[in-house]
């Protein structure tokens, strides 16, 4: 490592700069799939949420 070195100095920055790009990429992936996947549970019990509700009404009125 030359520190003395402005272009070494400035293409490490560069570097750098670009793996920290990646990782906030890499992140912001991990974090939607993440958001996705718990849409997707959200929705399967609200499903099952109106599932139930309807079954019950349903077996009330056969019932009564």
């Amino acid at each position: 490592m030359d520190w003395n070195n402005e272009e070494y100095i400035i293409a490490l920055a560069i570097k750098h700069h670009r793996m920290l790009l990646s990782e906030q990429d890499n992140t912001k992936a991990i974090i939607e799939q993440e958001l996705l996947n718990i849409t997707e549970k959200l929705t399967d019990l609200n499903s099952l949420k109106f599932e139930k509700i309807y079954w019950r009404k349903t077996v009330s009125l056969i019932s009564s």
